[in-house]
């Protein structure tokens, strides 16, 4: 945990910003895999650890905004849990170390919020805290997810946005993680391997520091496909290997990488094209990243300058502006450019995605391909961020777009084909935004081709 004076500071600014009314904040539960005893490792909420910054089942949290008072809940370990699962801190110790004003058992949350009027609480995805809501504030089941309080949304969206000084180093510390699992793979990959074999090198790396991934691991031949999570491919001589994957922190700030490299070690000139193609697209808008500029300008951006990339290969023709308009960039760059980052890898997603990444000024655009972008307001100096634009060859995509002839005045089909079997390059950092412009936390974290190929050998 950070130290009780930042959680107390949140609560403070989450307090001024709200003016009244309560808010509730509930911890998660153990999550069972196939019977009570046998659950998945715990993953406490982020709003709950962002707030209070316990990282145990079983707790909850009720903010008196007007008092600015914090009551927190849990109950203490009895001899049969300390038999079962060791000897913790007091819930006293817990209270005290997130600033809490008052220390209560969980029992005495349902007697607090009896006759409780203007009780806030974020959006739940788990079914489990929707059911435990429905049963505290009498609200139906279905009601949940309306009744979530949109003023308390945009408060904690505002406020988790900024990165502090602690939380990026906590990011920088995941990433130290994760260029340890990046350059393992790089080097444990060769032909004759299967992709599980790498995975489970990376995962060797989590464990050795006592962390857990960020996600589960990307990591495929089949670079196309966006998020593969099977690893039983045998790699075999001229595949690239795309590698999506990254680590938390300590206390569970994610970092999100993705690198692609040859699996023989070496790029062949094919690969090597495409590859310079994605780097400059990232490239570039590294390069205009600053407070004030707007993310979607940076998506067209990115597929502005692919465009033109893959014109020169002879993929596309015509207008690169019109090509640009028409939106021919989601045959091979089907995916927005990025998303914000923290707590959680798509930062505060579970508050609502159009809630977290667009605002009254910016909204998402429906055209497919851009319509996964994201995060499209203006960036905001405090802002982490991931910059990520790839291109793709998709067989199933090319063939439905080949077969209605979509925007072929455009897309060279016929040279397009000789990539289906290429795969896909994705070209990953996680940046923060400064004043100044944008600091590139992961530039560390090898990337360019001649740093790959020497790591390599």
């Amino acid at each position: 945990m950070f130290d009780s004076s930042i959680y107390r500071k949140r609560r403070t600014e989450l307090c001024n910003n709200l003016k009244t009314g309560f808010i509730l904040f509930l911890g998660h539960k153990n999550s069972p895999m196939n019977f009570t005893h046998n659950a998945y490792p715990f993953i406490q909420d982020t709003n709950f650890l962002y707030y209070i910054g316990v990282d145990l089942p079983d707790c909850a949290c009720l903010i008196d905004v007007e008092k600015n008072k914090t009551t927190f809940y849990m109950n203490e370990k009895t001899v049969h849990d300390i038999i079962w699962i060791g000897k913790t801190k007091t819930v006293k110790s817990w209270g005290n170390s997130c600033g809490a004003d008052e220390i209560k058992p969980v029992s005495a949350l349902s007697v607090d919020l009896k006759n409780k009027k203007n009780v806030m609480y974020p959006p739940q995805f788990r079914s489990d805290n929707k059911i435990h809501i429905s049963e505290l504030l009498n609200i139906p089941l279905k009601q949940i997810e309306k009744q979530s309080s949109v003023g308390l949304i945009n408060v904690i969206i505002k406020q988790r946005s900024i990165k502090s000084k602690e939380e990026i180093d906590e990011i920088n510390d995941a990433l130290k993680i994760t260029n340890l699992m990046h350059i393992q793979a790089m080097q444990s990959s060769s032909p004759g391997k299967y992709e599980y074999e790498i995975v489970a090198e990376m995962e060797k790396i989590i464990r050795s520091h006592s962390v857990a991934l960020a996600y589960p691991a990307i990591f495929t031949k089949n670079g196309q496909v966006l998020h593969n999570f099977l690893y039983n491919n045998k790699i075999q001589d001229g595949d690239l290997l795309l590698n999506d994957s990254g680590s938390n922190s300590k206390l569970h700030y994610a970092s999100d990488i993705t690198r692609t490299f040859p699996a023989n070690g070496k790029f062949n000139n094919q690969q090597k094209e495409i590859y310079m193609i994605v780097q400059e697209m990232q490239e570039a808008v590294i390069n205009q990243l600053k407070p004030g500029v707007s993310f979607l300008d940076m998506h067209k951006l990115s597929a502005y300058i692919g465009i033109k990339g893959l014109k020169k290969l002879g993929l596309l023709k015509g207008s690169c502006e019109e090509a640009l308009e028409k939106g021919v960039y989601g045959l091979f760059y089907p995916h927005g450019l990025g998303h914000m980052l923290g707590l959680d890898v798509h930062d505060m997603e579970a508050l609502g995605e159009d809630m977290v990444g667009y605002d009254e000024k910016i909204k998402r655009e429906a055209e497919f391909g851009i319509t996964f972008l994201r995060l499209g307001k203006k960036l905001e100096s405090g802002f982490c961020i991931t910059v990520e634009p790839g291109i793709y060859f998709i067989p199933e995509l090319f063939n439905q777009w080949k077969k209605e002839k979509k925007l072929s005045h455009l897309i060279n089909y016929e040279v397009f084909e000789k990539y289906m079997n290429f795969g896909g390059i994705r070209i990953e950092d996680n940046i923060c935004i400064q004043d100044s412009g944008a600091e590139n936390l992961s530039d560390f974290i090898p990337k360019n081709i001649n740093e790959i190929e020497t790591i390599m050998k």
